[in-house]
């Protein structure tokens, strides 16, 4: 089986502490035709020096410097725009995942020739699993995994390092993260991603060890936060609408060239 060019793309942001941990988890992945963007935003720790010391390692680790902290959706759409494999994962750069993560996603992309694949993961430091069901290859429809990516409980929800893309979609409908929102952006992606896609597959195997840790960002309260939380969730909800609106002047157009012909309505038996 042909062995396609797997980007994965690291942003990170003053975690000295965690980075050897993270890359060191990528660099022994089982599969190993990998292109590692790291994107370094703003540190003001040693995170620096230590992934250039990792890239003159490994020739699949290419570092990218910006000169100032962007926020996460500016590193992410950086590593986007340098990415050149067929298929796309994110990592965050206190977090680190399981040997066969990548040939997980691989196989499963291939196999079934997926737009989009999601595994489960586990939540440090307690090990908690994000599915405490066994859930083998579960094909999911678009709607469906719209409202697990949406829905706060859900073993899927709306991050984006438990998911692999397809990245010609992604170059082909310009999806990328706004980069003027810093909570629930990822969740708007992958809202925008899913709608312009068709074949969606989850399995809950955990592959991913998501670090929660009281000093990242997404656990500092602000009030910006909530101000971000009304516009992703009004971002999402327009996009669902206007996918909706189109399916129905799309149904309505052909409904009409049916009359034209045949003098009347054929039955759609077609499910939402």
């Amino acid at each position: 089986m042909e062995q396609p060019l797997l980007s994965v793309v690291i942003p990170v942001h003053n975690v000295a502490a965690y980075i050897d941990r993270n890359l060191n988890s990528v660099v022994t992945q089982t599969y190993t035709n990998l292109e590692i963007i790291i994107v370094d935003d703003g540190s003001e720790d040693q995170t620096g020096p230590i992934i250039d010391g990792w890239a003159k390692k490994d020739a699949r680790i290419k570092i990218i410097h910006l000169t100032q902290n962007l926020g996460i959706s500016r590193a992410r759409n950086v590593g986007l725009t340098n990415a050149q494999g067929t298929y796309v994962t994110f990592l965050d750069g206190d977090d680190w995942c399981e040997p066969q993560l990548c040939a997980f996603y691989v196989t499963h992309m291939q196999r079934y020739q997926l737009d989009l694949m999601s595994c489960g993961y586990y939540i440090d430091p307690k090990g908690a699993l994000s599915d405490t069901q066994s859930v083998g290859d579960q094909w999911l429809s678009q709607r469906k995994l719209i409202r697990l990516v949406r829905k706060m409980n859900s073993p899927i929800r709306g991050y984006n390092w438990n998911k692999c893309y397809r990245l010609d979609i992604i170059r082909k409908y310009q999806l990328y993260f706004n980069e003027s929102l810093i909570l629930m952006e990822d969740q708007v992606f992958n809202v925008a991603y899913i709608l312009k896609s068709k074949r969606y597959m989850y399995n809950s195997q955990p592959l991913y060890h998501y670090c929660q840790r009281t000093g990242s960002t997404i656990h500092q309260p602000s009030l910006r936060k909530g101000k971000d939380v009304v516009v992703a969730i009004t971002a999402i909800q327009s996009q669902i609408w206007y996918q909706d609106l189109t399916k129905v002047g799309q149904r309505a157009a052909t409904a009409k060239k049916q009359l034209a012909t045949t003098g009347h309505l054929k039955r759609d038996r077609r499910q939402n």
